[in-house]
């Protein structure tokens, strides 16, 4: 079991994170872009302890649903990592992946998992991209650093400071491409300094752009380490001479070393610094730094999911948590009672409360802060609490406090099955798992959406 060494073996199953599984002389191997049922040659790259990782060879039987890719950078850079599989397969393979993490925390029968609901583009569905600047290029051909000139694109799969120079992405609109390329020659053209990562020198480090897809309009915010306002100005007219539908565009200033694609502070050069997005009859405001769901395609399919799981009749009181711009708060409100909102994001309870003026919506109302430190001052008790947590899922201790606070019902909306899993084994002993709804957000990578609707185990006396 030397690395280098190549074995002929068959690929077992997919991991939850994306990649094939196999066992040689019964020592796990992970495998990246392998699929279930493959019989591979295979060359271990990397040895530890009690796993190894290794690369394919050569396919001896391929999977009759591997399909040649349809990106020119797949697999080098890391924005997918299942485009060579068919979407019919991709969706199998998240239903599995998530009755697999649920049924080894809680246990739990396969019918209580309804069928995933598909999006219905594979591609182009992404209504919010983050680029990286680099004075490295990574080169595709020698797969080595090209000094010569920046890159503006995405990361090498696996890495931080590797940046593949791209010309688009086949996740977002063929308009955000455009953006990309312009800005791409603007920068070029004009010779601003680009970010050294190593160094923390330079000034040009993140290009994101968001699309509000049902109204149309773009949003563009570069992110630098000093303010470039002045400069940034002359490349307003040249883009939004090609591109009219860019909204807004701004200067997002980011002073730390921290490699994230948002600033302490942000001036907008062009528009006020927001768009906005119709779902349904509701109009939402975006800022930068606000979470909104990136497949705006399946985004109403998902609201009303929650809407109908929720069951609400009328009056009821619900608690929002993680509630970002307060989409889901201000979705419900119809027919609920109250909705109060907690989320930590100042800039996303702003949005929340502006977006509860801009449809007239009075029974919503929002706290910032962290939850751990709001929940135990919440004096109501809930009918509902729905909670959409980051990829980490939630806390341990607000875990704890719901418990304590018993609500009737609670759905749980995640993007991450391992999480999702560990969350609900520590609520097993209160609530009971009625049924989990699959939603995929995510086509051509192996992150799955789910709601959970979880209700409250009758206590035997």
């Amino acid at each position: 079991m030397k690395r280098d060494r190549t074995f002929e073996t068959e690929i077992e199953k997919i991991t939850p994170e994306g990649k094939g599984l196999c066992r040689i002389d019964g020592l796990v191997v992970f495998v990246k872009r392998a699929i279930p049922g493959e019989k591979v040659v295979l060359r271990l790259s990397k040895k530890k302890r009690s796993y190894a990782e290794a690369e394919i060879v050569e396919i001896l039987s391929p999977s009759p649903y591997r399909r040649s890719p349809f990106c020119p950078y797949f697999p080098l850079c890391g924005g997918c990592q299942w485009q060579h599989i068919s979407y019919d397969a991709q969706l199998r393979y998240k239903h599995e992946l998530l009755y697999e993490a649920l049924n080894r925390a809680v246990g739990i029968d396969r019918d209580i998992i309804l069928p995933i609901v598909d999006s219905p583009e594979e591609f182009h569905y992404r209504n919010k991209m983050e680029f990286s600047f680099s004075n490295r290029v990574w080169n595709m051909q020698r797969k080595d650093r090209d000094d010569t000139e920046f890159a503006l694109g995405l990361h090498v799969s696996g890495t931080f400071y590797k940046v593949l120079d791209v010309e688009g992405c086949m996740l977002q609109s063929q308009i955000g491409d455009l953006i990309l390329r312009k800005v791409k020659e603007w920068v070029r053209k004009n010779r601003l300094s680009i970010y050294d990562i190593k160094r923390h020198e330079g000034s040009l480090r993140y290009l994101t752009l968001r699309y509000a897809m049902g109204c149309g309009k773009w949003m563009v915010v570069i992110v630098t380490k000093r303010e470039e306002s002045h400069s940034l100005r002359k490349l307003v007219g040249p883009l939004r001479d090609e591109i009219p539908s860019i909204h807004t565009v701004i200067n997002s200033i980011n002073t730390r070393r921290a490699n994230i694609a948002f600033g302490e502070r942000e001036i907008p050069i062009f528009g006020d610094g927001h768009i906005q997005e119709r779902i349904g009859r509701y109009t939402f405001r975006i800022s930068s730094n606000s979470f909104f769901q990136t497949n705006f395609l399946n985004l109403k399919r998902l609201y009303d999911l929650i809407l109908e799981l929720s069951r609400l009749k009328g009056g009821e009181h619900v608690l929002d948590l993680y509630s970002g711009t307060g989409t889901i708060s201000i979705y419900i409100s119809e027919i609920a009672g109250h909705v109060l909102g907690i989320e930590l994001e100042e800039s996303a309870v702003k949005d929340a409360w502006e977006n509860c003026k801009i449809n007239g919506v009075e029974n919503c109302s929002f706290f910032k802060g962290d939850i751990l430190k709001i929940l135990p001052h919440v004096r109501i008790s809930p009918d509902l609490v729905i909670m959409d947590p980051p990829r980490a899922g939630m806390h341990k201790r607000v875990i704890s406090m719901l418990r304590d606070m018993a609500p009737p019902v609670m759905l749980y909306v995640s993007c991450n099955p391992t999480t999702l899993s560990r969350d609900l084994s520590l609520l097993k002993e209160d609530y009971a798992i009625e049924l989990i709804q699959p939603i995929d957000m995510f086509p051509q990578t192996h992150h799955v959406e789910s709601i959970v609707c979880l209700v409250r185990k009758r206590k035997v006396k």
